[in-house]
């Protein structure tokens, strides 16, 4: 699951949650609390910690930091993650729908022309289902019925 990080305070390098994004990252917490969660993974920025935080606190998961520029090695460390494995990650704008194409879902919709979510977009909880690496392997075989 990915999220763009909660609203911030100020327009600095490293600002923390506004009022508005510290309860958005309590309702991500309510959302998910139950989604059986095993991992969560922020960019180095106090605002996806802080993002994380509330969920980690009714998950018992700790957080983890990846840089945010290391996208395709969190993208090849989510398509290697274990069978039935939840991880949420906390990302950026720019970040989050490039995650979601390497990851092999389709682009997002409505994006503006650069690519990158709206400067207001922040209640986008993007679900990404990858199959197990055993799944992936040449030995193995997944069959899907249509009934």
């Amino acid at each position: 699951m990915l999220v763009r990080h909660a609203e911030k305070g100020s327009a600095e390098r490293d600002p923390e949650l506004s009022e508005k994004g510290r309860a958005r990252a309590q309702r991500i917490a309510r959302l998910l609390a139950h989604a059986g969660v095993t991992r969560l993974v922020a960019s180095e920025y106090r605002r996806t910690r802080d993002t994380l935080a509330p969920l980690a606190e009714l998950t018992h998961v700790t957080v983890e930091a990846m840089p945010a520029a290391r996208s395709k090695e969190l993208a090849s460390m989510l398509r290697d993650a274990p069978e039935a494995s939840v991880t949420v990650v906390a990302t950026h704008s720019n970040v989050l729908p490039a995650l979601v194409t390497e990851l092999g879902a389709p682009p997002l919709r409505d994006l503006p022309a650069d690519g990158m979510l709206a400067e207001d977009d922040y209640g986008r909880v993007v679900v990404v289902s990858v199959p197990c690496a055993a799944a992936r392997s040449p030995s193995s075989r997944v069959e899907l019925s249509s009934e």
